[in-house]
């Protein structure tokens, strides 16, 4: 059964600061059932309005210790393994943030349709997609997977 639910914070809220980058919350994206959330930012310095970021926020004070632990542990994994892709068909993430409650991730900010929604357009149109576009983005998505595969650390270990 589904519940309606309400947003976390209003539009137009401040999330956090970071140095001297404050993040401003333009509209939630999605919500998953176990309370981790996505939303659209954007970023402020002073009064300048900046480009616009994906934040994931994992709430802290809902779980215990010992899964606030690995919750920690898996994100810090997943920051410092993301600054290794360096790759135009993979957003980029700038960063972790804490504020005791939440931790959140920042990450771009992508323009477009997500290949899910694409998908899910054109089986209910009936309509499918071109062979030169499905090679096309088939050949895009290889590429990406091949960089992070073949990615490795400073030591010149495998990620």
């Amino acid at each position: 059964m589904a519940h309606p639910r309400s947003p976390w914070l209003p539009e137009g809220v401040i999330l956090f600061s970071r140095d001297d980058v404050s993040y401003e919350l333009l509209r939630e994206l999605e919500t998953s059932h176990h309370g981790e959330s996505t939303v659209l930012a954007r970023q402020r310095t002073g009064r300048s309005i900046g480009r616009q970021v994906v934040i994931k926020r994992l709430p802290l004070t809902q779980v215990d210790r010992d899964t606030r632990a690995l919750i920690r542990a898996r994100l810090e994994e997943e920051v410092r393994l993301a600054a290794y892709l360096q790759h135009p068909n993979i957003a980029q993430v700038h960063g972790r943030h804490e504020d005791g409650e939440h931790l959140f991730v920042i990450m771009d900010h992508v323009e477009g349709w997500s290949l899910n929604t694409l998908l899910t357009a054109s089986m209910m149109c009936g309509v499918r997609f071109s062979e030169a576009f499905t090679l096309y983005v088939g050949a895009e998505v290889a590429s990406a997977l091949h960089h992070a595969h073949t990615r490795r650390d400073e030591q010149g270990q495998p990620l």
